[in-house]
């Protein structure tokens, strides 16, 4: 603000007034030197990103995949993540809510890679199915490669946290993977449905929960030969023999015998 002028009629003479915030001084008075004037503000720059939900995600992820649900705490999560348990609580809810997150964030790119490597196939074969082995291949290899990618971000070889996922018994999580799993699962047994036309879609889904137990042994890093009484160097296995072997064994399960033709062992007579 600037200064205002006032004036009135006093005995017969104009007194004029310099108003400032707080005085009033008389005309003609020697006023104090004024201030420079007060800057107007500068604009408002946005405010750097705040990196504490980045951090508590990265230790989510990690203590999730070393410790499980039930053994990871809000307050270890601060403590990796160098914040407050409270900063957990403000930025995503609670521990499921920070799970989650973690969760959508590694498995919706692994689910666009498999559904974009299934659409590649339908229209290269189009109008005839993909070949099995080919849909097992789009099914399987975007969970490999996101292991070596963990793998790589960590540093060191561990499990991957879709390994925890699919282990851990709490029922939140098993709902869990039905929401982020169920849709893409869904698509891939209707394209193995038009490729295995004398299974119905409930072997198949029973059959890829096998291949899904498979993966995890993998994703889990429990992929070393089992030891045995020979003394040659065991073997290192790449990644595309890996994917190779994983394909073959889950192909030969998917067109084994059909419940029907193996028969069912519980309505068997003289079982007891």
């Amino acid at each position: 603000m600037g200064f205002g002028r006032l004036g009135w009629r006093a005995d017969g003479h104009w007194l004029c007034f310099e108003r400032t915030f707080r005085t009033i001084v008389p005309i003609g008075a020697r006023l104090p030197p004024r201030t420079a004037p007060i800057p107007a503000p500068a604009a408002r720059t946005e405010r750097s990103s705040d990196d504490t939900p980045a951090r508590l995600l990265e230790a989510a992820e990690r203590l999730f995949a070393e410790r499980g649900f039930e053994g990871t705490s809000m307050r270890a999560l601060a403590e990796r993540a160098g914040t407050s348990v409270s900063a957990g609580h403000y930025h995503f809810g609670g521990k499921l809510e920070l799970v989650r997150a973690v969760l959508v964030r590694r498995i919706e790119p692994m689910n666009a890679r498999r559904l974009e490597l299934l659409g590649a196939l339908q229209g290269r074969s189009a109008p005839a199915s993909p070949a099995l082995d080919e849909v097992l291949d789009a099914f399987l290899r975007p969970s490999v490669e996101g292991w070596r990618m963990w793998q790589a971000a960590s540093g060191r070889r561990t499990r991957h946290i879709l390994a925890q996922l699919h282990t851990d018994p709490d029922q939140r999580l098993a709902d869990l993977k039905v929401e982020l799993f169920g849709p893409v699962v869904d698509r891939f047994v209707d394209v193995l449905a038009e490729i295995l036309p004398d299974r119905s879609r409930e072997e198949i889904a029973l059959d890829l929960q096998f291949v899904v137990g498979m993966l995890v042994q993998v994703v889990g890093g429990q992929t070393q030969l089992w030891a045995t009484k020979s003394t040659e160097a065991t073997p290192r296995i790449d990644d595309e023999m890996l994917l190779y072997r994983m394909v073959a064994f889950a192909a030969a399960g998917l067109r084994a015998k059909t419940f029907a033709g193996a028969g069912r062992i519980s309505g068997a007579e003289g079982s007891g």
